[in-house]
């Protein structure tokens, strides 16, 4: 009789365990075999990946939080496999800022994306593997300044085909340029 069992770890590995039973007469064995990342486990981690459960995830990381228009944005991009393997078409990076709306004379805050930037070209992100990519882009001359209730942040997407892309959001402070400055003080 061969009997198959699913075991969930708290580590949130699975593993599957096949416990085999042999009779011989008085003598009974009983013999249990593991094996790691089953096919049919591959198959269910990439399910579960492609509506965001251990998928990969990334997080950018700024080389600082406060800039000036025209400056450039350095850091890197820190992308950590999830359970699976996962192709990754490529990442972006977008610059968002908040503003005011008015309709039917009601004020809306609504968002509106600066500019865009690819970052990577297609590549596979391996079962736990940790990758950082470089970047490095200008910070337009048309940024709005972090006064009022502005705010200014750098998204960064993932885009990975049918599946959940993941996200990071990271604020920043923009002051106004030197020329700015002095428009603004006269």
């Amino acid at each position: 009789f061969i009997h198959i069992e699913l075991l969930f770890r708290q580590s949130g590995r699975y593993m599957c365990q096949n416990s085999l039973t042999l009779t011989n007469g008085l003598n009974h064995s009983y013999i249990n075999i593991y094996k790691r990342e089953a096919s049919f486990m591959s198959l269910f981690n990439k399910m579960l990946a492609s509506v965001g459960i251990g998928s990969a995830t990334v997080d950018t990381k700024l080389n600082k939080s406060r800039y000036t228009a025209g400056e450039i944005i350095r850091g890197n991009v820190e992308i950590t496999g999830g359970n699976t393997a996962q192709d990754v078409d490529c990442i972006y990076l977008t610059l968002y800022t908040t503003y005011i709306r008015e309709a039917n004379d009601t004020k809306y805050t609504d968002t509106a994306a600066i500019c865009k930037f690819q970052v990577s070209e297609p590549f596979t992100i391996g079962a736990g593997e940790k990758k950082s990519i470089p970047f490095s882009f200008e910070l337009p001359y048309t940024t709005p300044i972090t006064a009022g209730k502005t705010r200014i942040w750098v998204q960064t997407e993932l885009d990975i085909k049918m599946a959940v892309d993941p996200t990071d959001k990271d604020f920043i402070e923009v002051n106004a340029s030197p020329l700015a400055n002095e428009v603004l003080g006269a």
